[in-house]
């Protein structure tokens, strides 16, 4: 599916609505509307439905976009208002010479001449034909677009035009006064469009498919995407492409398209939205903007605010995202080098914090990287907690993290033993590569009295009865030296052990 109905009944009281000041508009009694709405909530998909009935009823149609990127472009929304084809060439000429000569008035004065006069351009186009202008994202408009669009609102009360605007919920500072002056205008209308509810949904899935097969997905396509129309339909076209294997009746599972679509929710919000995305990636949930704020190096304000925006475009429930596999698209899309450093300090800010260790352990893991001294006891207390969990293979990577971190020594060969028993586990050949360290650290004398047995056997399973043989008397000799009886205790029930496996 390409796109979802355009009409979608959650939607169809804002169409009328500007439907209905369309109509007053061409009687004369100028309108303004104020639509907003969270990224991806539909803002641009109404205003383009809307669009197409403005042409249908003849009124003159003048569109622009605001761009983040030309936010710094003196009269940028302004110019694209006047290089729109409708436009009629005479018109345009004179009000783009106005704006030239605009850029010479130093005065605010001055400057509020010339606004007056290009409204005054754009006014006389109405004797004939109702004028209609739509500005999509008008919150990344430049300040003097915003100037004369204020300007042209105050005098448009009694004259065929009709003005729409969307905007972002979240505004800019220096945006506030042009939001509170325009909803001061006796002939503003505000509009919010919210996400989707399951019933919205399933009016949207019922455009393209049986209203039985809608039914069914409704709960698990609202529940994923959240109502996010864009996700919405991501979602709807990864069903799509398993159903071309004949499994179209399975729940719809989000896959690359669905990827796709929240990279491109992210990359449409305020800067900061990404960062603290792959900080909320990396941490697994939002639950402590302050330590958000530290692993990004932002402040908690910004932090709560970026939260704030990742929970109305719905990628967020409960501060964590929606679904798994938006939370791997964020954090596929971190360079490598970037990823694992932020799970390092991760690993760093929550053990600072008095986290557990299991969740300093997932970070210290994942940050692929050699860990420091002070991990070691963490990753060797995480490793025996996953290991009640039956999480064999993470006991594993943090055992093999821990290892690398110690200095020869009795506690490194204590966990090389400890590696190689969990190692056991999966199968004798999963042991095979940590025989060798243990076989020369065995001849050392090295091993702990409760590690002596289980790599007597070890080797003995795999075959190495004479490296068995030589540890053991090795050991023999220390323990005969020493005074440990734990030690002696130890060697000799090895010993007996590995004379019944093998008299010789």
């Amino acid at each position: 599916m390409n796109s979802l109905p355009a009409n979608l009944f959650e939607w169809e009281n804002h169409l009328s609505a500007l439907r209905e000041m369309l109509r007053g508009a061409t009687q004369g009694r100028g309108r303004l509307a104020l639509v907003s709405g969270a990224v991806a909530s539909g803002k641009t998909t109404l205003l383009n439905t809307f669009a197409e009935q403005v042409i249908e009823n003849g009124a003159l149609l003048l569109e622009a976009t605001g761009s983040r990127a030309e936010s710094d472009l003196p009269f940028g929304i302004l110019r694209k208002i006047f290089d729109n084809a409708a436009m009629p060439p005479d018109v345009r000429s004179e009000a783009i010479a106005l704006l030239d000569g605009n850029a010479l008035e130093s005065t605010a004065a001055g400057r509020m001449h010339v606004m007056s006069q290009i409204s005054s351009v754009l006014l006389r186009m109405v004797d004939d034909r109702t004028l209609v202008v739509l500005v999509d994202d008008v919150h990344c408009g430049d300040d003097q677009s915003l100037e004369f669009l204020l300007h042209l609102a105050r005098r448009v009360r009694q004259a065929k035009v009709l003005i729409v605007l969307t905007e972002s919920p979240r505004l800019r500072q220096e945006q506030f006064t042009f939001h509170a002056e325009l909803l001061r205008q006796p002939n503003c209308v505000r509009m919010r469009l919210h996400m989707l509810t399951e019933a919205g949904v399933a009016e949207a899935l019922a455009g393209s498919m049986s209203a039985t097969v809608a039914a069914r997905l409704a709960p698990e396509c609202h529940r994923v995407s959240g109502g996010n129309p864009l996700l919405l339909r991501a979602l709807l076209e990864d069903w799509r492409t398993v159903g071309e294997h004949g499994e179209a009746l399975q729940r719809p599972a989000p896959g690359e398209a669905f990827a796709h679509a929240v990279l491109g929710c992210l990359h449409r919000g305020e800067p900061e939205v990404v960062p603290i995305a792959r900080g909320i990636a990396v941490l697994g949930d939002a639950r402590s903007p302050r330590l958000l704020g530290q692993l990004l190096d932002l402040s908690v304000n910004t932090v709560q605010q970026g939260v704030q925006d990742l929970h109305q475009c719905a990628l967020l429930e409960h501060n964590a995202f929606r679904d798994e596999v938006a939370r791997t698209a964020v954090l596929d899309a971190i360079p490598p080098a970037a990823r694992c450093a932020l799970h390092a300090r991760a690993a760093r800010l929550l053990h600072t914090d008095g986290a557990s260790a299991l969740d300093v352990a997932r970070q210290l893991v994942s940050a692929r990287q050699d860990a420091e001294r002070w991990t070691v006891p963490v990753l060797r207390e995480a490793a025996e907690f996953a290991l009640v969990d039956e999480e064999l293979e993470f006991a594993l990577r943090c055992l093999e993290h821990a290892h690398r971190a110690c200095e020869p020594g009795p506690e490194r060969t204590a966990l090389k033993a400890r590696l190689a028993g969990v190692a056991w586990r999966n199968g004798p050949a999963a042991a095979e590569s940590h025989l060798p360290e243990l076989t020369e650290d065995a001849r050392k004398g090295l091993l702990a009295p409760r590690d002596i047995a289980p790599i007597t056997s070890y080797l003995a399973w795999s075959g190495r009865l004479d490296a068995a043989a030589d540890g053991v008397s090795a050991l023999a000799r220390t323990a005969g030296t020493g005074d440990d009886p734990a030690t002696t205790a130890a060697v000799s029930a090895a010993a007996q052990w590995l004379t019944m496996l093998s008299p010789p």
